[in-house]
């Protein structure tokens, strides 16, 4: 499957995180110092670290029950997530013994959106280095499992709607209608939506969830998901897969929300690596 051509674009789209992902099976002869020996291969570019729990897994994990006693017994390297900040303080490295992501995070806003054209090189180009590490370090090439690409969405109130009646003026498959008129209008609202990948065993995530900002300002959270399994493990058919689940969550996107909303983002219709 070829990635989509001539994308929907918006001149202020409402995003303020992506994310570029690749899950591979764990790591054979990787240690835990290797965390700390990668951060020194890039620590010009990426000066601040912090160490955080893993994103959910089960490896090296196990939990066994006996009709004595119960104990918790962890088997090889004790599981973390190492993040490694870019000087500008817009990307981020993390790094576990199973998967690379790279994120962008909108941090006021003044900040202008990072283009998934500006993310790819930048994604590339620290996956090559991981992996020259791994290789130099004797540490078996990652067999890529999945490959994700993910928006966060913040859809404030006052730009495009204002009570949780108006969510069907963001959301274009959601009407608010009841079949009578003993319900007033909800309070909150949560969706979640997953729809499939033909072709490829792969899937798109929509959710939407009701949250406050840091900054206080109520808001509509939403995440648009896509996961697809390359064709094999060289980084040519992983960034195909980047950019296949990239088209599907740019169209997804729009499919899921309104014209309406549209109009408030600015929408054009361009070819080429924008959005």
């Amino acid at each position: 499957m070829k990635p989509p051509s001539g994308l929907p674009d918006f001149e202020n789209p409402p995003a303020v995180e992506t994310l570029l992902g690749v899950y591979f099976s764990p790591l054979k002869r990787w240690i835990t110092p290797y965390f700390g020996s990668f951060w020194h291969t890039i620590r010009k570019e990426y000066p601040n670290v912090q160490v955080q729990p893993p994103l959910v897994s089960e490896q090296g994990l196990r939990l066994e029950l006996s009709s004595e006693r119960s104990t918790l017994r962890l088997s090889g390297e004790i599981p973390v997530r190492w993040f490694y900040y870019h000087r500008s303080k817009r990307r981020l490295i993390q790094i576990q013994t199973d998967c690379f992501i790279q994120n962008w995070r909108k941090r006021d806003e003044r900040d202008s959106y990072l283009h998934y054209a500006e993310l790819r090189p930048s994604f590339e180009h620290m996956w090559k280095r991981f992996c020259d590490f791994l290789n130099d370090s004797k540490v078996e090439a990652p067999v890529v499992q999945e490959c994700e690409v993910t928006y966060i969405n913040h859809i404030d109130r006052g730009k495009g709607w204002t009570n949780f009646g108006d969510v069907n003026r963001v959301v274009s498959g959601w009407s608010g209608l009841t079949s009578g008129r003993f319900l007033p209008m909800p309070s909150l609202i949560s969706l979640n939506a997953a729809y499939p990948m033909p072709g490829k065993g792969g899937r798109l995530a929509v959710s939407l969830q009701p949250g406050i900002r840091p900054d206080g300002k109520e808001t509509l959270q939403l995440n648009v998901s896509a996961r697809c399994k390359p064709g094999s493990s060289r980084s040519v058919d992983v960034l195909k897969a980047l950019d296949l689940a990239r088209g599907w969550v740019v169209n997804g996107f729009t499919d899921f929300t309104t014209e309406q909303m549209h109009e408030v983002w600015k929408r054009t219709q361009r070819r080429g690596e924008r959005r």
